[in-house]
């Protein structure tokens, strides 16, 4: 089980590398992972999981894992325990998942228990509703 942290290197959940399930601290399966793309076992479709960032749908991080790169600057995580994998229900069939947007170096303005819990309305950074307002204006 390979841990997750947030933004300030705090442990949040459990990845399973085996079955690329996401298991929270209680250790019940809250989400999983197929094909780069990160789903609820309602297979509703909840970010990415790219170059070890789990990423919302705008691209930007929520958490991550030890081994990571192309993402905001992390603090070093100081957590070494470790956790066995529970059994967890098999994931239904993953949907075809949106294309990935490009991943950003910015923090995702949602916490770890709204991306998990499906809260991911992909909220414009400040820059990119300043490029929509000017270019909006020249019409």
């Amino acid at each position: 089980m390979e841990p997750i942290f947030i933004r300030r290197a705090k442990l949040a959940a459990w990845l399973d590398n085996h079955s690329q399930i996401v298991f929270n601290l209680k250790n019940q399966p809250v989400a999983h992972i197929a094909n780069g793309a990160v789903y609820t076992y309602k297979s509703e479709h909840l970010g990415y999981f790219d170059r070890g960032f789990f990423r919302d749908h705008g691209g930007n991080a929520v958490a991550f894992i030890r081994e990571r790169s192309g993402g905001p600057l992390t603090v070093a995580p100081t957590c070494f325990a470790t956790a066995t994998s529970p059994l967890a229900p098999i994931p239904p069939p993953a949907p075809a998942a949106p294309s990935m947007p490009l991943a950003t170096i910015l923090w995702s303005a949602l916490d770890w228990e709204a991306f998990v819990g499906g809260v991911n309305l992909a909220a414009p950074t400040s820059f990119q509703a300043e490029v929509a307002s000017v270019v909006g204006t020249r019409s």
